[in-house]
């Protein structure tokens, strides 16, 4: 249940911020609203993860909630964007999005995540 609430709040709080800086952008220049979506789901990742080290659960376990949780952004991160745009998945791009996207996105929810979890834990002790 952790997974699925962690999930949920950090892809709902990507596409917010990103949409929101999309809809500021008069120019459609949108790439702050990239980058803003972005920064967004490093920082949450990182406050959960620093939450997540503070609760004595051991380090094992916190990493294998990041990790799946990393796989399922960076999945539903590569798989989301063909709807709402287009008649329906490009199989094409979807490859080449989770040869590329995927595994950035993972890290930039797993990487400061984990990194917090263990600077709150080492704090902490």
């Amino acid at each position: 249940m952790d997974i699925a609430i962690r999930t949920a709040a950090l892809l709902a709080l990507e596409f917010v911020v990103g949409f929101s800086f999309a809809r500021l952008a008069s120019d459609g220049a949108n790439i702050g609203a990239g980058i803003a979506g972005f920064l967004a789901l490093l920082l949450g990742s990182a406050a959960w993860g620093f939450v997540d080290g503070r609760t004595g659960i051991s380090m094992s376990a916190i990493v294998f909630r990041w990790v799946v949780i990393a796989l399922v952004i960076g999945l539903l991160t590569s798989l989301l964007p063909q709807f709402p745009w287009s008649d329906g998945v490009d199989a094409t791009v979807w490859r080449s999005d989770l040869m590329s996207l995927t595994p950035f996105i993972a890290a930039l929810v797993a990487v400061p995540a984990l990194a917090a979890a263990a600077l709150s834990a080492a704090i902490h002790k």
